[in-house]
């Protein structure tokens, strides 16, 4: 590990910044994961490199320089996502990588990596169909819930976690085919649709 890079792995977002000054995307995969080891469990290193790696060369091939970000929420990103199983979910954690070292020193809200930890892949699947407009779903203040349109692998369950998350909201009154006719209040069908903070977290989540 040259000089520079191990003066600046006392910090863990400084380092990112002088692996990248040093070399680029090009530096070696074995020299990236021997300062990632220095503080983090040894079976997470080598996906925490490729999940750094893969972040860093999105920004290149998107022509943004990345830059360092704030050591606890580099630490949370590489980690949680060296944990992630699921295939769906890692590239997720890459995106958001990506998109804090893009955001330099302000990086990315902390509460974006905390909601991603616990999304399921089936949520976020739902989540992105939802932001897509491929499936629609509608529901009532009583818990009625209801999909149209592409709504395979998309589990009703799951909403409930989107919605105690902020990420998903039920909107206005959808116009009844029969007014005349009395319905509850708690019974009226409304659109679900993504809230200001999940249509930015789901950009964030996305590739650039």
């Amino acid at each position: 590990m040259g000089d520079e890079i191990e003066l600046a792995a006392k910090s863990t977002g400084a380092v990112v910044g002088a692996v990248i000054e040093a070399t680029g995307v090009a530096k070696p995969f074995q020299e990236v994961s021997d300062w990632l080891a220095a503080w983090m469990h040894p079976r997470l290193v080598a996906s925490a490199a490729k999940q750094m790696q893969a972040a860093v060369e999105q920004l290149q091939q998107a022509g943004i320089r990345p830059g360092a970000v704030r050591d606890e929420q580099m630490r949370m990103l590489l980690e949680e996502g060296a944990r992630e199983e699921d295939e769906t979910l890692k590239a997720k954690w890459v995106n958001l990588l990506a998109h804090g070292l893009a955001g330099e020193n302000d990086g990315i809200p902390r509460a974006y990596a905390d909601v991603l930890r616990q999304l399921e892949p089936a949520e976020a699947l739902a989540l992105d169909r939802l932001a897509d407009g491929v499936v629609a779903i509608q529901g009532s203040a009583a818990g009625t819930r209801m999909s149209m349109g592409n709504s395979k692998g998309v589990a009703l369950a799951g909403l409930v976690n989107l919605e105690r998350l902020g990420l998903i909201q039920l909107g206005a009154p959808i116009p009844q085919r029969y007014p005349h006719l009395q319905t509850n209040a708690a019974d009226v069908l409304r659109g679900l649709a993504l809230t200001s903070f999940g249509i930015n977290f789901v950009q964030a989540c996305r590739k650039f």
